[in-house]
């Protein structure tokens, strides 16, 4: 029966961060994680959350792309601003499979501006 199926997992393969510029006065903050099966195979359409903390606190959610790409940016922020911003997963959700963090390459991304 279905019931006995174990679920396939997933994982964070990779997370980096970059400044994107919106304008001469307003960028954001954006993280860039890559999810992958068991295998190592990247998986579209998980819905990855993750926080954001430091100059903004926020939760944000992404869906990952053909190549297991999730982008989740902040709020606008000043380009003026100094100082971190921390994306960290929380939950990496697709239907029928197991989302292990203990599997996860990276977890987090930091932008330090």
């Amino acid at each position: 029966t279905s019931g006995s199926l174990s679920p396939r997992s997933l994982s964070v393969a990779s997370a980096s961060a970059a400044w994107v510029t919106v304008s001469r006065t307003v960028g954001r903050a954006q993280a860039q994680f890559r999810v992958v099966d068991s295998a190592g195979r990247p998986l579209p359409g998980v819905a990855v959350t993750a926080s954001l903390t430091g100059l903004t606190t926020a939760f944000r959610t992404a869906v990952t792309d053909r190549a297991g790409f999730a982008t989740i940016q902040s709020e606008d922020l000043a380009a003026s601003d100094k100082g971190t911003v921390t994306f960290t997963v929380r939950a990496a959700v697709l239907p029928q499979h197991a989302y292990l963090p203990a599997r996860n390459r990276a977890t987090s991304a930091v932008l330090r501006r």
